[in-house]
């Protein structure tokens, strides 16, 4: 046997070196929405512990990074650990991206193939997905992936007409589906169905806003109340053990509209009211508010919050708000808001011919208030935005 001197061996060893750092790859896993109803099967942690060991395995790669949606759809992008890996993926940080398979990416075939044909080619990506055993460094690969991708597509829409038949018979018998509402949870009865019960600690807090209305607090006050006392929006209450959901919205806070709408909510009085709004996952049909005749509404379905009598009350003290027909519509509505507290900008008279564009809310970050106090012209800054 030949003997191999010692500058070949760490010749060998550079190279390996190298072709290993080849390839910088991105562990993406993605778990759905609907994982409880469906036959998902497997864990987040299973996917990214699954694509790890592979990639260890592979001499030309290397990970990288991990993006992670947990509890997304597949039938669209609009995904945050998915857009994070595209942005990295642009800035050059990335260049392979692995999957346990093709419907992980998404289960839409025309937005998946596009992704896999067109977007990672032309930034010179590398594409893996395991378990159908694609691999887009490899040739003759275009059809396999139609051809899944089209399969994945049709379970979506399989899985999603399943969802919404067992949701529409859940609702027709009174069983809650969905998020429950502040100040109540869920419970599995002797009888083995989902029921609501009250949440003694959100209750707690619903119970305390109607008691400062019958008090003839204005909403804005009570808001003022809970934030200096750093109680727990819905939201944030919701998500406390999920840190990743509240880094999401990390200057959430109480607000008037938030304290008006809770007190709006007839479900306080013992009333249930759903399907008020839809939407269609595999069709992308966004949510949208049903007609009223189409609503279940049952009286008496679960134990109240607050008395019916009290609900009367209380809004029949709010102000009610009238429209103006002919006011300019505001195409900046909800789309401009404050750089240091997030608060949502809006158009204020400031002479007889010309309104600003501002925001005085103060709002809470932490311990510390802040607030915007900016004011721009309207006109400047329409000159600026459709420019």
């Amino acid at each position: 046997m030949a003997r191999v001197s010692r500058k070949q061996v760490n010749g060998q060893a550079q190279d390996k070196a190298a072709t290993r750092a080849k390839y910088k790859a991105a562990v993406y896993a993605r778990l759905s929405a609907e994982r409880e109803d469906t036959l998902e099967r497997g864990t987040i942690d299973n996917q990214i512990d699954f694509i790890k060991d592979y990639i260890e395995k592979q001499e030309d790669m290397e990970t990288v990074g991990v993006y992670v949606d947990d509890a997304f759809t597949g039938t669209n992008f609009e995904r945050p650990g998915f857009n994070r890996m595209m942005a990295d993926m642009r800035a050059g940080k990335i260049n392979a991206i692995v999957v346990k398979d093709l419907s992980r990416l998404g289960r839409d075939y025309l937005e998946t193939g596009n992704l896999i044909e067109r977007v990672f080619p032309m930034f010179e990506v590398r594409f893996v997905a395991i378990l159908d055993g694609f691999d887009s460094s490899k040739s003759a690969a275009e059809l396999m992936v139609s051809v899944t991708n089209i399969a994945n597509a049709l379970y979506a829409q399989d899985i999603s007409k399943k969802i919404c038949s067992s949701k529409h018979e859940k609702m027709e018998r009174g069983i809650p589906v969905g998020t429950l509402p502040y100040g109540y949870k869920a419970v599995i009865g002797t009888d083995k169905v989902r029921q609501m019960v009250v949440d003694e600690e959100a209750a707690a807090v619903i119970r305390r806003i109607a008691d400062y209305y019958m008090q003839d607090r204005k909403a804005s006050e009570i808001a003022e109340i809970l934030n200096s006392e750093n109680v727990p929006t819905p939201y944030q209450y919701r998500y406390r053990n999920q840190p990743e959901k509240l880094a999401l919205k990390p200057h959430l806070r109480w607000n008037s509209e938030l304290v008006a709408d809770l007190m709006r909510n007839e479900v306080y009085t013992g009333k249930y009211i759903m399907g008020k709004d839809k939407k269609c996952l595999y069709k992308h049909e966004k949510r949208h508010v049903a007609d009223r005749a189409d609503w279940k509404v049952f009286e008496n379905h679960h134990e109240p919050i607050i008395s019916y009598d009290e609900f009367i009350q209380i809004n029949a003290k709010r102000p009610v708000k009238n429209g103006d027909p002919e006011r300019e519509v505001n195409l900046l509505k909800g789309k401009v808001v404050c750089g240091k507290c997030g608060s949502a900008a809006k158009f204020c008279a400031i002479g007889a011919a010309e309104s600003s564009l501002s925001s005085t809310r103060k709002k809470w970050r932490g311990a510390a208030l802040v607030g915007g106090n900016f004011r721009i012209a309207k006109s400047a800054f329409g000159m600026a935005a459709f420019r």
